[in-house]
């Protein structure tokens, strides 16, 4: 059977003895390119800032500026939490941003990483769009509105009906189209207060025997129908018409013209769907 020892890895200390690391901390027992990137390893001698703004290590007055770098802690409540050093450690105090969830207290380990944010960046950043820990991203929800409550409105309003595309109410009808009157005449004209879709107008040729134009009209001003859709009908073709889906804002009007020349009166059967 094969025999495995057990690796004991030593650290120095900063009296200069060697110390077995605890497997206990999750960066003593690291990768040596992990390790290359941890500048300071150390435990907080006093309690911080109330509010997380600060931890104090008096170990750092002895060591270089770590201004810029990424401070992380190790242990207690707020393990893991991370911010960039915003000012000069060799005070012995650190100040990240954003702030920690709550006080460090003395006695949390944390390191520093060899990474450098620039600190001004990130409190440039923090300024305009908010710390996402502290204030639930409150200068995005100054700008944007609060998604929760912004998009619950919005439903809300388009339940309503506010802004929606409703569909237009079905109506039918027979125009009695005058074949011996070469004018353009109103076949029927539809009331629209809001947008409303509109899923097709069928139209029975089948009692017209001249060639017609038929025209689909929208009061697009408020006050003037202008034509949008022209359809040349033979008395040659299929005796339906059907002009496809659209959606209209305002009254649509239907009018049909043929040369003159015709019998008289003709009906002609639509539905508007």
């Amino acid at each position: 059977m094969t025999e495995y020892q057990r690796r004991v890895i030593m650290q120095k200390q900063p009296d200069g003895s060697y110390e077995e690391v605890s497997a206990d901390h999750p960066f003593q027992v690291y990768d040596p390119k992990v390790g290359n990137l941890i500048s300071y390893d150390g435990e907080t001698t006093a309690d911080g800032a109330a509010d997380g703004s600060t931890l104090v290590c008096s170990a750092l007055t002895s060591k270089p500026d770590y201004d810029g770098n990424l401070v992380i802690i190790t242990s207690g409540d707020y393990e893991g939490q991370a911010g960039v050093i915003n000012g000069a450690t060799t005070g012995g105090t650190v100040t990240p941003i954003p702030a920690f969830g709550g006080q460090i207290v003395s006695g949390i380990t944390f390191i520093i990483v060899g990474i450098r944010i620039p600190s001004v960046d990130i409190a440039s950043l923090l300024a305009d769009v908010g710390d996402a820990s502290a204030s639930t991203l409150g200068s995005l929800y100054a700008i944007l509105g609060d998604p929760a409550t912004d998009l619950a409105t919005s439903i809300a309003t388009l339940l309503a009906g506010g802004g929606a595309i409703a569909a237009v109410a079905q109506a039918t009808g027979t125009f009695a189209f005058d074949e011996t009157n070469a004018a353009e005449q109103t076949a029927f004209t539809l009331a629209i207060a809001a947008r409303a879709k509109i899923g097709g107008i069928w139209l029975d040729m089948s009692n017209v025997t001249q060639n017609t134009d038929i025209r689909v009209k929208h009061q697009i001003d408020g006050a003037n129908y202008r034509t949008f859709t022209t359809l040349s009908w033979l008395n040659t073709d299929d005796d339906g018409v059907l002009v496809l889906p659209f959606t209209a804002y305002r009254n649509i009007r239907v009018t049909l013209q043929c040369g003159g020349g015709g019998v008289g009166n003709i009906n002609v059967p639509y539905a508007v769907v």
